[in-house]
Order: structure tokens, then sequence, then C-alpha cells
């Protein structure tokens, strides 16, 4: 049911996942940057992807959010989760997909032992 509303909310946003597009982020990436999230952008075939991750260990919330703006009109995207650090190597957080013509801003929030940490912003 769950992941039927998914695909509802993001076919009504224009947006689709994107698993297929970007290869997962290689854990060497937040060593040498000392980051704790990140928001990776790529394109192909005229869509813009955006797939956010979290550093391994981090644990708390996420919420991960993104205006956008076209010819078709603009809309805002808000999606939010747990963070379980406990896996191997960074976790996938979110995955949208936006047409690239599309002006954007995004950000990624992460909520951990009540504190509050801007992760990642990323605009185009």
């Amino acid at each position: 049911m769950q992941s039927s509303i998914y695909a509802a909310v993001m076919a009504l946003a224009g947006m689709t996942a994107v698993s297929q597009y970007n290869d997962p982020i290689d854990a060497s990436y937040f060593e040498e940057t000392s980051e704790l999230c990140v928001i990776q952008s790529s394109e192909s075939d005229g869509m813009l992807h955006l797939v956010a991750y979290a550093a391994e260990g981090v644990e708390g919330e996420y919420v991960f959010s993104m205006r956008q703006s076209g010819p078709n009109g603009s809309g805002q995207t808000m999606q939010s989760g747990e963070i379980d650090g406990y896996g191997n190597g960074p976790t996938l957080l979110s995955e949208v997909s936006i047409n690239s013509d599309t002006s954007f801003s995004a950000s990624l929030q992460i909520y951990s032992y009540g504190d509050e940490m801007m992760c990642h912003k990323i605009s185009g």
C-alpha cells in the first residue's frame, strides 16, 4: 500500500524513481570530504536524476525537500524517514527524477540525537 501511495505521489509530481541511473556513491567520498550526507545529480535522456545518501554510521531521521519550477508549473516535494546507520556503506535515502529543463533547489537535512544538521544543498 505504501509503495502504491509513493508511486502515485511521484507520478503527480512528474517524478520517477531513478535507481537505474545513478551508480551507488563510493564510501571514500565521505572519508575525503568529512560530510555526513550528499545529493548526487546526473543527467540522461532529458531527465535530471537526484539521489540522496547518508554516510555509513549516520543514524536519526532525514528530510529531503525539493522545489521545482518549469514550463509546466512549479511544485514542492518533501520526503522523510528514519536512517539506520548499521548497514555496510552509505545509506540511500531518496531518489527522484525531473525534466532537465526544470529549475530546482534541493536540500537534505539530518536530525540526529536532537540536533539538526543541514547536510547538503544543490540547485540548478
